[in-house]
């Protein structure tokens, strides 16, 4: 709520600024690390942020990338390179698990005024302390279907409620203009990564209805202030009808989309698709084993996993640490029991801090986290 030499002016949304605190906050990264905002000067002109290679010459990213920090434009140069033409060295360069995690967010939250959508914008680059760049989500304001442009062709109708819903999980696969997108959908490890986060944030936050409810909450929240808004800009009949329903805006005959009228039928749509009846292997139940001599080490992690054909523990022992990544066995000789039982097992060295960790198992159709 804020105030004008003391009279209410109106309920605005406070944000976060992704600065140096941001960085050592979430990275935990020292403050003097390469950032990038990542927005063209013209939307209409070039392919935008994409993450493009252009060329050696940093004079040709000027217009679609702003340098935050006091260098960076060669580290920029590195990583677009990267990514179009040396892919194999990707997770060295760039946070890749965050970025699948991130495509996966924009696409099945209908988040089109982004990197995603036609303009290729709307997020930050920041350096860790691993030289690694980082991809972070920005400007939310027309998530959920409200940047209603999928292509940014001819002028033309904008797309329809069912073009939202319906909304392709591999869009700009095999597109040039989408590098990063087209690296993470034509690596299949990659993409049934991304269709397993894909159906993780379906399950834990629209399927199950969460999603709604957290809405409704967050409007009773707000309600009283923006009753007294003398400054809103819709009324309160349209604040209660669009969790639900398309309300008109502007008089200019456009309509913004209703939250679960466009979830509830993507969410719908999303577990009707092909990709999200394919077969994911089973993760039923993860165990660790004590070393049992000194200088007790090196634990086992098992973990019972049905249908795979390979399984990945990530562990670290930090935040800002990368995940180290190792296969697990089914062979009998990594405390997994017998060869073939499905129970899969690994060794890791550890000292005497935390681990944290994370198990992946794929087989030829479907990942599973």
């Amino acid at each position: 709520k804020v105030y004008v030499n003391g009279q209410y002016h109106g309920l605005y949304a406070s944000t976060e600024s992704i600065n140096t605190d941001f960085t050592s906050d979430y990275l935990y990264a020292d403050n003097d690390k390469i950032r990038f905002k990542c927005n063209p000067e013209s939307v209409f002109e070039g392919n935008g942020s994409s993450l493009e290679y252009l060329g050696s010459d940093s004079s040709s990213y000027y217009s679609y990338y702003e340098l935050k920090s006091d260098y960076g434009w060669q580290d920029l140069i590195d990583l677009t390179n990267t990514i179009s033409n040396n892919s194999e060295e990707i997770e060295t360069a760039f946070d890749i698990d965050r970025a699948i995690w991130l495509l996966a967010f924009n696409n099945v939250l209908v988040n089109l005024d982004s990197y995603t959508g036609p303009f290729r914008q709307n997020y930050y680059l920041l350096e860790d302390d691993y030289d690694r760049m980082n991809m972070i989500v920005w400007d939310l304001n027309e998530c959920i279907g409200g940047f209603e442009m999928i292509d940014a062709g001819p002028s033309g109708p904008p797309p329809s409620i069912d073009d939202l819903i319906e909304l392709d999980p591999l869009l700009r696969q095999n597109d040039q203009g989408w590098p990063l997108l087209n690296l993470v959908l034509n690596d299949p490890t990659y993409q049934r990564m991304y269709i397993a986060h894909m159906r993780t944030i379906l399950n834990e936050n629209f399927q199950n209805n969460w999603y709604e409810e957290r809405a409704a909450d967050l409007q009773m929240q707000i309600y009283s202030a923006l009753q007294t808004d003398p400054n809103a800009f819709y009324s309160l009949n349209d604040f209660n009808n669009n969790l639900n329903e398309s309300v008109a805006i502007g008089g200019s005959g456009g309509a913004t989309i209703g939250i679960t009228e466009l979830m509830n039928n993507r969410s719908a749509f999303l577990a009707s698709h092909s990709l999200f009846n394919l077969d994911p292997p089973s993760i039923i139940e993860v165990s660790t084993l004590p070393d049992q001599t000194l200088p007790y080490s090196t634990p086992t992690l098992t973990a019972e996993v049905q249908n795979a054909n390979t399984v990945v523990l990530g562990y670290r022992f930090r935040p800002q640490d990368v995940f180290t990544k190792v296969e697990m066995f089914d062979d009998g000789a990594h405390d997994d029991g017998t060869a073939g039982d499905g129970q899969y097992g690994i060794s890791i060295e550890v000292d005497a801090r935390d681990v944290q960790y994370y198990i992946y198992a794929e087989n030829d159709d479907a990942g599973m986290f």
